[in-house]
């Protein structure tokens, strides 16, 4: 429980004596600069706690989309790090990792062991030369917008100077803005751009992700109905995470609500409320949906008895999901509740999303005229999204569909 053997690719770069220089980036930090600054100098690796231990602040959710259901093979393994393992990485991934709070136990060597077996299996495995760092296909498709960032970062920086030089002159620092659009115009597009797409979670088929919702939205709308003789009491469970957007749905109600985010639900203290609620919608990253029993077993005894609690999440981490590892999935369910299972997704709803996705990379976030491209976007991808969406629609709930996109839990309390 105090004692984790590892391997750990890449690894952090912590101090150099540089015997090489070179001006201009050639690929990402950890991929060539070894190589590229000091090719011929001696390693020394800290691969115990005891001796180095760096924490790299991220957020909770960084990289979850890379998570996947289940175990993975040798193969698979190799088959990912041989697609841009450069020649740094592939000699750092040798050294072991040992990381540690509590004295380290005897007997260690056989799992040490299995483990270098392990890792030996994946490096034969693995192409007999590694990507080179020169030309990276990963940095290849960085290195324009690299570039585009640091024009558009020395040109406010020089707006910026000039604002204030402005400033200091006596001049009015910002030009005056310009007259706003027809109000009638903008808002018959606002109702026209509602009726063609609706608005997440409450989207149409032409939408690319109404598949995403086509369970949860008819749960929701099901247990939010008002009641005749005392208000809704709603529990609002959320994740951290500017993707979750099924609460919104619970916000528009006219219930009683109170939220609760995901994290003070795992590890607060434990949640008091002075009623017991009708109804408790999660809203979860896979992070937390994956922790979902134990989030369920802390608020079950604030419910009332035959209230529902659904829990859903939607995200190209369920992509790989199979009935192989259907049972992972089962995991999630609580043994003291009656449970149901909904899946939604297929092969064209997921690139039907894709396509949705990097369409929204390709605009600014602040851009004047956004909405304008994203209902643009939005068009041209609503032919693609229906279709998708009809097949979607035409799986049963409870089947496990090839691409799955998001899955929707809903328990019954007893």
């Amino acid at each position: 429980s105090d004692l984790l053997l590892g391997h750990q690719l890449p690894i952090a770069i912590v101090c150099m004596k540089p015997e090489n220089v070179y001006l201009e980036p050639v690929s990402f930090w950890d991929y060539a600069t070894i190589s590229m600054a000091c090719p011929t100098r001696n390693r020394c690796v800290l691969g115990d706690s005891d001796d180095f231990l760096m924490m790299e602040l991220r957020g909770e959710n960084t990289h979850l989309e890379l998570m996947r259901v289940g175990r993975v093979s040798k193969k698979e393994v190799a088959e990912v790090l041989g697609g841009y393992m450069t020649p740094d990485q592939f000699e750092m991934g040798h050294y072991p990792l040992t990381l540690h709070s509590g004295d380290l136990p005897e007997g260690m060597e056989p799992a040490r062991k299995k483990l270098k077996e392990h890792v030996d299996g994946i490096y034969a495995l693995l192409p007999e030369h590694p990507v080179s760092h020169f030309g990276h296909p990963y940095w290849n498709g960085l290195i324009d917008q690299f570039k585009a960032n640091q024009l558009q970062w020395r040109t406010q920086r020089q707006e910026k100077d000039a604002v204030a030089t402005s400033s200091a002159g006596g001049e009015p620092l910002e030009r005056p803005s310009r007259a706003r659009q027809n109000g009638a115009a903008t808002n018959l597009a606002g109702k026209l751009y509602a009726n063609m797409f609706g608005s997440l979670p409450k989207v149409t088929m032409l939408h690319p992700r109404w598949a995403d919702f086509q369970h949860v939205r008819p749960l929701l709308d099901r247990e939010l109905q008002p009641r005749r003789k005392q208000k809704l009491r709603v529990l609002l469970v959320e994740s951290d995470d500017e993707e979750r957007v099924a609460y919104k749905r619970v916000l528009e109600s006219d219930a009683e609500i109170e939220t609760l985010s995901a994290f003070k639900l795992q590890y607060g203290d434990h949640v008091r409320f002075d009623e017991k609620f009708d109804f408790c919608f999660m809203d979860l990253s896979w992070l937390d949906m994956n922790k979902f029993v134990a989030m369920y077993e802390r608020l079950a005894t604030r419910m009332k008895p035959g209230s529902k609690v659904v829990a859903f999440h939607a995200s190209d981490i369920l992509r790989t999901l199979t009935d192989k590892n259907v049972r992972e999935v089962v995991a999630l369910v609580p043994a003291n509740g009656i449970t149901n299972l909904y899946f939604s997704g297929s092969p064209q709803v997921a690139a039907a999303i894709d396509s949705y996705k990097n369409g929204l990379q390709g605009l600014a976030p602040k851009k004047r005229g956004r909405n304008v491209a994203v209902a643009a976007l939005l068009t041209r991808l609503s032919s693609k999204s229906y279709r998708a969406n009809r097949v979607a629609a035409a799986l049963h709930a409870y089947d496990v569909p090839k691409s799955c996109t998001s899955i929707t839990i809903e328990v019954e309390v007893r």
